[in-house]
């Protein structure tokens, strides 16, 4: 039996230090994150959209929004909306010299077709992939070259891929510019 006057074994003693240390690493580890992404947000607010933005945020009533954005054409009738959920992104085009370009995507829906309404919500972030997917595989020459029409289409014919339950008719970019 051991006597409470007696120090722990040299293994016990090593076993301590070790898991002391590795706490200490994650607490560093942990509140040094935390300060870099409060100041980096700091700098940048805008620079990454919420992952699911609130419901009635996710669309607009029709009638769509002047003709000079191109939010009309495509519209069947006063039940349908504008699925505004994808959000306006901040996405990169291929190296090496990569440019930003900015995009808000937009598209009709019917919301009374609501299977196919709960499926863009929950298929939001695959969409924002698929679009960050896109505009990353090419550069930046290969983007400014095509026109706006034939990136819609890619891109239209990507999201109806994911889609199981309806398909998109048409895209609208509320928002297209690529900085370099």
């Amino acid at each position: 039996m051991k006597r409470p006057d007696e120090a722990p074994p040299r293994g016990v003693w090593i076993l301590y230090r070790i898991l002391m240390a590795t706490a200490v690493a994650l607490a560093l580890f942990l509140s040094g994150g935390t300060v870099y992404v409060l100041v980096s947000r700091s700098q940048n607010p805008n620079q990454t959209p919420s992952p699911n933005p609130p419901p009635d945020q996710l669309w607009e009533q029709s009638p769509a929004p002047s003709t000079a954005s191109g939010f009309s054409e495509g519209l069947q009738g006063p039940s349908e909306r504008i699925f505004a959920g994808i959000g306006r992104l901040r996405l990169t085009t291929a190296p090496p010299e990569p440019a930003m370009v900015l995009v808000s995507v937009a598209f009709p829906y019917n919301p009374e077709d609501k299977a196919f309404s709960g499926e863009l919500v929950s298929r939001i972030g695959d969409i924002r992939g698929i679009t960050a997917d896109y505009f990353a595989s090419l550069r930046e020459n290969e983007l400014r070259s095509r026109e706006e029409g034939e990136i819609k289409s890619e891109l239209l014919s990507r999201y109806n891929a994911i889609l199981r339950l309806g398909q998109i008719r048409a895209l609208f970019f509320d928002d297209y510019m690529i900085i370099e």
